[in-house]
């Protein structure tokens, strides 16, 4: 396993590549300082796919603890594809980023990620929200396939360029 470090770099890197307002590793490590804060990795060799997931440590993000979703320990040859990070505070969850890597796109990684993290946050949480642009119709399609359902519009939420943020929430019975 990479340390936390080498983690969190490629995270902000590939934040950095795709979102305007990327977030940094300072930032990324802010956000492990709190036990209710998870990032999924995603990792990717042919077409095997391993997921890790690190949850944060009150405190100490260097204390971040992390465990193989399923599988084995991942081998060389597994290439960092993408990432999803959320927050779950007591019934509530939030997804907060999804990405991929352009060259592992269509692969299902993103389904992987968003299907992992639904399991997760479905043994613990009654809802889940996300919010995506209201551009991004293939996200959209995505959150709805899974379950979301829209349920609010944020007004010139996005910058650069602007437009709205749709809210989007799926709901879990106990």
């Amino acid at each position: 396993m990479r340390d936390i470090e080498e983690i969190l770099q490629m995270v902000a890197d590939m934040e950095n590549t795709i979102f305007e307002d990327g977030w940094s590793v300072d930032a990324l490590k802010s956000s492990l300082n709190y036990d209710y804060n998870y990032i999924l990795l995603a990792f990717i060799c042919d077409e095997d796919i391993k997921l890790i997931r690190l949850k944060g440590y009150d405190g100490d993000y260097k204390k971040t603890t992390y465990n193989i979703c399923e599988g084995s320990n991942l081998s060389d040859g597994y290439a960092f594809a993408g990432y999803l990070t959320y927050n779950t505070i007591q019934s509530e969850s939030e997804l907060l980023r999804i990405a991929t890597k352009s060259e592992f796109r269509k692969k299902g990684i993103g389904t992987k990620l968003i299907k992992e993290y639904i399991e997760d946050i479905s043994k613990t949480s009654c809802e889940g929200f996300l919010e995506v642009r209201e551009n991004n119709f293939e996200a959209r399609k995505l959150y709805e396939k899974i379950g979301y359902k829209q349920v609010g519009v944020r007004k010139n939420y996005y910058k650069n360029p602007l437009e709205d943020g749709m809210i989007y929430q799926i709901t879990f019975s106990k």
